[in-house]
């Protein structure tokens, strides 16, 4: 698995291993990820205090099983997903966010297009701790 730390304003990702991204403390950025190829990958997000992550994923593929997980471990911390998906065969994703501190905020704009018989699967799921 990568593990990335983000501290700019934009980051592309053309490639599909395993990633761990750390959005630090008073951060705000964006991601964009760009798929034509089967995949079967995990992607995890991890947010600190007062940081903001735009996500947006778009995947043209016959065989996607993409597992994203979101902690958002600061307060007031707040994360936007966008997935974009063009299914050719079958396409699952399974979204978890975890919201592990006060004042968190998600949103997950899921959308998809499957060709023919062909189908896409979206499993979004949210915790929200009690503190």
């Amino acid at each position: 698995m990568n593990n990335i730390v983000l501290e700019n304003d934009l980051l592309i990702l053309k490639d599909n291993d395993d990633k761990e991204i750390n959005i630090k403390k008073d951060i705000s950025t964006k991601i964009i990820l760009i798929n034509e190829k089967d995949t079967n990958n995990k992607l995890i997000f991890n947010l600190e205090d007062n940081s903001n992550l735009k996500i947006n994923i778009f995947d043209v593929s016959k065989s996607i099983d993409r597992n994203i997980t979101i902690n958002l471990n600061g307060k007031n911390s707040y994360v936007e997903l966008n997935i974009s998906s063009i299914s050719l065969k079958e396409n699952i994703y399974e979204v978890h966010i975890f919201h592990n501190e006060k004042n968190t905020h998600s949103e997950a704009n899921l959308h998809g297009l499957a060709i023919d018989d062909n189908k896409i699967i979206f499993k979004n799921n949210g915790t929200i701790k009690r503190k």
